[in-house]
């Protein structure tokens, strides 16, 4: 319930609303809704009206690595350009960190194996801190995220099997509905990590690309207990990219990443991720950028991206982007995470 538009306001009504620990410390609620500021003065004035309930088209950003790992976790709405503010906390500090949802269902997962947690969740539409989901069929990390959107699957894709060690071709998937450890489903056409992975959505086929294993672009049905089928001709095979789609719209997006050569990009490329072909041109980022992250509000065609790593010097970027996902173009700024951050995942409720 939203707390009173006028009138007077406690800690306590603060602390009924959007959680928090004892002694009660008004600092601690920075950020916590649209309209309360993120840092400086705040009074409790400021959460007139607010709620931890939120409505509309929500894209969460979680985890990274800010110098040192975090369990960050803010939203914005995409619709409206603007900064990110609080949405709650993994229950890990979590890096290379990968994420999903199920779309309108309302629930997201993040995947961080690198932890003894392994796949959180959170409800999308509800400010507040992460659960326990479960672990994996294979403990790995570095890998990518995706699902059938409200067909209620999703699946994790390749990864390593530990830091800095080989690459995997496994991919575990969960009913995202019902908490529980991943199942074996698939296995990529090659071992791959540190790749990038989108879908079609409810149409139900999965992209995994790039990446410092195989770089085999490949696809599946998320449904079927099929393996990869490497596309007949790759897009760029970069590692650390950033993948979003439209959903069932078709378009896909490939952003940033870096060449074997260590060269990092900037460009913006895209696929029809229906048809196994090559990637076309789309634009360019603001910026060189790797270790990003990205997700869209789905055939609404407004695709996010946000922080990452612009050089090979740990200068992170705390710059959220937006491009329009039917039209051709350069990124423009959308607004700014409370940080500078790498490393990071990113899901919407689209």
């Amino acid at each position: 319930m939203a707390l009173p538009v006028s009138g007077e306001i406690s800690l306590d009504d603060v602390q009924t609303e959007f959680g928090g620990t004892n002694p009660i410390a008004i600092s601690e609620y920075y950020g916590a809704a649209v309209g309360v500021p993120a840092s400086g003065e705040i009074s409790l004035s400021d959460f007139h009206g607010t709620s931890a309930i939120l409505s509309g088209d929500i894209a969460i950003f979680a985890g990274g690595n800010e110098g040192s790992y975090v369990d960050t976790m803010e939203y914005v709405i995409i619709t409206t350009n603007g900064n990110t503010n609080d949405f709650g906390n993994l229950i890990v500090a979590s890096y290379a960190c990968a994420a999903t949802s199920n779309g309108s269902n309302g629930r997201g997962l993040v995947f961080d194996v690198s932890t003894t947690t392994k796949v959180q969740y959170v409800t999308i539409n509800t400010r507040g801190n992460a659960t326990t989901f479960g672990g994996l069929f294979v403990n790995r990390n570095k890998g990518g995220a995706t699902s059938n959107g409200t067909a209620n699957r999703g699946i994790y894709m390749g990864g390593s099997t530990t830091s800095g060690g080989a690459a995997s071709n496994v991919i575990d998937y969960v009913t995202i509905t019902t908490t529980g450890n991943a199942a074996d489903l698939a296995d990529l056409y090659a071992a791959n990590r540190y790749q990038g992975v989108m879908s079609n959505a409810t149409n139900n086929r999965a992209v995994s690309g790039g990446g410092g294993g195989s770089g085999v672009f490949c696809y599946k049905a998320i449904s079927t207990t099929a393996n990869c089928t490497a596309f007949a001709s790759s897009p760029t095979r970069l590692s650390d990219p950033a993948y979003t789609s439209n959903g069932t719209g078709n378009r896909g997006l490939l952003a940033g990443g870096y060449e074997y050569d260590f060269t990092i990009h900037d460009n913006i490329e895209y696929i029809t991720i229906s048809t196994a072909s090559s990637a076309t041109t789309f634009g360019d980022l603001y910026t060189t950028v790797r270790t990003s992250s990205a997700t869209s509000n789905g055939t609404s065609n407004k695709g996010v991206f946000g922080g990452g790593e612009v050089d090979w010097s740990s200068t992170r970027t705390n710059r959220i982007e937006h491009v329009t996902i039917t039209s051709l173009g350069n990124a423009s700024l959308f607004g700014t995470l409370s940080a500078t951050r790498d490393g990071l995942s990113a899901l919407s409720n689209k």
